[in-house]
């Protein structure tokens, strides 16, 4: 982590979904900042730094967006829905509530530049529902934002507070590591390397939108055996890799769609996700964002895993 990406930052900085992974990640990062930092969330208590200012309400609500990014230097759009069994849920959050957001900066902070902060899955949109409506909210902001917008495509990202990477590398720490059939290469990216990603991108002057893909500093991704092999070091034994059959797979996310749909509850693995998980090559090409930034990511496979199990 760079403390010094914290000195001169401009502001006010609005932020969505500031109680998920990253943006609770962000907040906790700026609470040394002097700069004013709102927060959107539907929870009163929120669990955020003291520092930022809680706006109650969702991307659904257009007064309290109005409220959030009121005369913002920044809006940091980090909301999304990840889970979902249709493509209409999953557009109803990413991208009407990325509308909605749009609609609010042009009528309260018609200057503020955002940051939006995408998915690596969206390149591939074709994969699933959930690619789709990334790759959908993306245009929204390309053709509806500021010439000082960013787009910004992490992805896999993992460290302290993830609970979608978590299960699995538990899985690899016990030492065994699934791996779904047909996916050769992954790219991993750890949270301190991602906020230092979000601070340095808020320091850019305007230019290229993008999206630029964020990764650490293997452009070539990871195997699954290198993963598992980062695991064996850091527990002292062995990890085996355990292939796990697409079919399979199709199976499992049938019937967790099915029994999610008469619970009443949002799905993560459906047959979208199948698609993303068995992708071949996931590897991902830092370097456009690193040329315009100088963002150097930091944290190797091996000092992440220390940070999760010290």
């Amino acid at each position: 982590m760079n403390s010094d990406l914290l000195s001169d930052l401009p502001g006010p900085i609005a932020i969505t979904g500031a109680t998920g992974f990253i943006g609770r990640a962000l907040c906790q990062r700026l609470e040394p900042s002097r700069q004013v930092v709102r927060a959107l969330s539907r929870q009163a208590d929120s669990r955020l730094p003291d520092t930022v200012t809680v706006v109650r309400g969702d991307l659904s609500s257009n007064v309290a967006l109005r409220t959030l990014v009121r005369d913002a230097a920044w809006v940091i759009h980090c909301a999304g829905a990840v889970r979902g069994a249709s493509r209409r849920a999953f557009d109803a959050v990413n991208v009407d509530g990325t509308a909605a957001l749009l609609d609010a900066m042009a009528a309260a902070a018609p200057k503020a530049r955002l940051l939006h902060v995408s998915t690596l899955a969206a390149a591939q949109p074709q994969l699933s529902d959930y690619a789709a409506s990334k790759r959908s909210a993306e245009l929204l902001v390309t053709t509806r934002g500021q010439s000082g917008d960013l787009i910004l495509r992490p992805t896999a990202v993992y460290g302290p507070g993830d609970r979608e990477l978590k299960p699995l590398l538990d899985q690899a720490m016990k030492g065994l590591l699934p791996r779904p059939v047909g996916n050769r290469r992954v790219s991993l990216l750890h949270i301190d390397d991602l906020v230092d990603a979000l601070l340095l991108a808020m320091r850019t002057s305007p230019g290229e939108a993008g999206p630029y893909p964020l990764a650490d500093a293997r452009a070539q991704g990871y195997r699954w055996r290198e993963i598992a092999a980062a695991a064996a070091r850091l527990r002292g034994d062995r990890v085996r890799v355990i292939p796990v059959p697409k079919t399979l797979l199709y199976l499992l996310s049938l019937g967790t769609t099915l029994s999610a749909k008469a619970l009443g509850d949002d799905p993560m693995l459906t047959p979208g996700k199948v698609r993303e998980l068995t992708f071949e090559d996931w590897s991902c090409d830092s370097s456009a964002f690193r040329a315009r930034t100088g963002w150097t990511p930091q944290i190797s496979l091996d000092a992440g895993l220390r940070s999760l199990y010290p």
